[in-house]
């Protein structure tokens, strides 16, 4: 793939576990080129199988998408494009839920739905791509003939320090999504930086965070501290019960921290036991952990192992 302009890009993604039957994936893309110049842009894709795909506005209701032709015209700066059809598009300053939805007769509906936080100078597109042949042998046969509904997030400018930032979550039709809402917290201007968004749930609240810097510095949003590459913050119940820090140096919510204990980056997971008593921890580097009720404690690297002896509940 050569692209027209030369460009930096910068990807992170996760699995996030909300429960037995429950999840979402988190993703982070960030684009930028070597030689900016006005009027470059940068695009976010994303196709899936179904028979439809809607996208509603920060209210809910759906957004106002018009019939246009900003991607035909640039036919040949990107000639891929010329396959897409039915091209339709509007602002995205505001955040936004895209929903595929796939029918299948005598089944339930099967949904994929991706939220995504707005942006200044931000455009999104609803397309059909030609149909999807790569996994015809495990697709119902009406789905090999059929064009793939496409969304296309435009951002013009600089999408490094003001990124894409998807969350999707798979679910039944009859069941629901777990996610309620999707927000982003605000951030600092510049070169890039961390990026930071609170998933609501059912019965969860989820805080990401992802810095793309050299030397993170320590952050605080919203009663979390965060200082590393990618830190996710589990809250159910008002109480943290799972921390993940991610090639960095510490993550903490209230009085739950896990630090890195040799003044290295680590990555390491701190989760607390389905019952409710004690704690497993995960490390691949020396750690320190602070529990509710406890003092500071230095672990060794482990996988699964139980957090003992700091006095904690």
């Amino acid at each position: 793939y050569d692209a027209p302009v030369a460009a930096e890009q910068q990807r992170t993604l996760a699995v996030i576990r909300t429960g037995p039957k429950s999840g979402f994936y988190f993703d982070v893309f960030r684009s930028r080129a070597t030689q900016p110049k006005p009027g470059d842009f940068h695009d976010y894709l994303y196709h899936n199988m179904g028979q439809s795909l809607s996208v509603s506005g920060p209210d809910g209701g759906p957004l106002s998408l018009a019939p246009s032709q900003t991607l035909a015209t640039q036919a040949g700066l990107l000639k891929g494009y010329t396959y897409f059809k039915n091209e339709r598009s509007s602002d995205a300053t505001g955040d936004f839920r895209a929903t595929f939805t796939v029918k299948l007769a005598g089944g339930s509906e099967r949904v994929m739905g991706l939220w995504m936080p707005g942006s200044v100078d931000r455009r999104v597109f609803t397309l059909d791509a030609p149909q999807n042949r790569a996994i015809r042998t495990a697709m119902a046969p009406e789905f090999s003939t059929m064009p793939m509904p496409t969304l296309l997030v435009r951002q013009t400018g600089d999408a490094w320090a003001r990124p894409f930032v998807g969350v999707f979550e798979p679910y039944i039709g009859t069941e629901g999504a777990s996610i309620r809402t999707v927000r982003a917290l605000p951030g600092r201007d510049g070169d890039g930086g961390p990026v930071a968004c609170v998933v609501e749930g059912k019965d969860y609240s989820a805080f990401l965070a992802q810095d793309d810097s050299e030397v993170p510095q320590p952050r605080v949003r919203e009663g979390h501290t965060f200082q590393g590459a990618f830190g996710v913050v589990l809250t159910r119940n008002g109480a943290a019960s799972e921390l993940y820090l991610g090639r960095g140096m510490q993550l903490g919510s209230g009085n739950i921290r896990v630090a890195s204990a040799g003044g290295k980056p680590v990555s390491a997971s701190l989760r607390r036991n389905s019952d409710g008593k004690g704690w497993q921890y995960s490390a691949d580097g020396a750690i320190t952990v602070t529990l509710p009720g406890g003092k500071p404690i230095t672990l060794p690297v482990a996988q699964d192992k139980p957090v003992r002896g700091n006095g904690s509940r």
